[in-house]
């Protein structure tokens, strides 16, 4: 990522390490993904944000394609 935009992210409020995208579902449940490239890996970080949903049980994916998420996402349906 360019530092300018990781600079415009910190002035919009973004925190390090929260994922791409957070559902709140109709139940309530709260899910978090974090979307990577195939060969993409967590930064530090997210590493200290995803530990912090498995500790909760949170639901926190990493989602490396299309497919992945739309398997994914349909599968919060049944939530």
């Amino acid at each position: 990522m360019a530092p300018r935009y990781g600079t415009h992210r910190k002035k919009m409020g973004v925190l390090a390490g929260v994922p791409d995208l957070t559902f709140v579902l109709s139940s309530g449940l709260v899910v978090f993904i974090e979307l990577k490239s195939p060969t993409g890996r967590l930064s530090a970080p997210q590493k200290a944000f995803q530990a912090r949903c498995e500790a909760e049980n949170i639901p926190y994916f990493v989602i490396r394609s299309f497919d992945e998420y739309i398997g994914t996402v349909r599968g919060f349906a049944t939530c």
